[in-house]
């Protein structure tokens, strides 16, 4: 697959969403456990096209994660439809309330 395709394909997949939560557990198909509590609030992030690589960035996010949580998995919506989701490259335990900050990239890999 040459980059222009991988690059309009990343910019497609931009536009389905760009609202993000965190989850406790896989959220399947549904969204389900979304984190709550505390300061928690879903976050918004804007996506940036550059060069044509295949990657879409989007700026970083930044949970306000109450105690005793750990987050598994993030999760993208286009208003209150869930679009995806992805696991965190490892659970991100709380013991105290903190921030989870996530730098986000949509990337389309290279094919053949």
């Amino acid at each position: 697959m040459s980059t222009a395709v991988r690059e309009s394909l990343a910019v497609e997949l931009s536009t389905l969403g760009a609202t993000f939560s965190a989850h406790t557990a896989d959220p399947g198909t549904t969204g389900a456990s979304e984190v709550t509590g505390g300061a928690y609030a879903r976050k918004t992030l804007t996506w940036t096209a550059g060069a044509s690589d295949g990657d879409v960035a989007g700026s970083e996010l930044e949970f306000d994660i109450p105690a005793s949580t750990t987050v598994t998995h993030l999760s993208c919506w286009n208003g209150s439809t869930f679009q995806w989701s992805h696991p965190l490259d490892s659970p991100a335990p709380f013991t105290t309330a903190g921030k989870l900050r996530v730098p986000v990239t949509l990337r389309v890999p290279q094919g053949t």
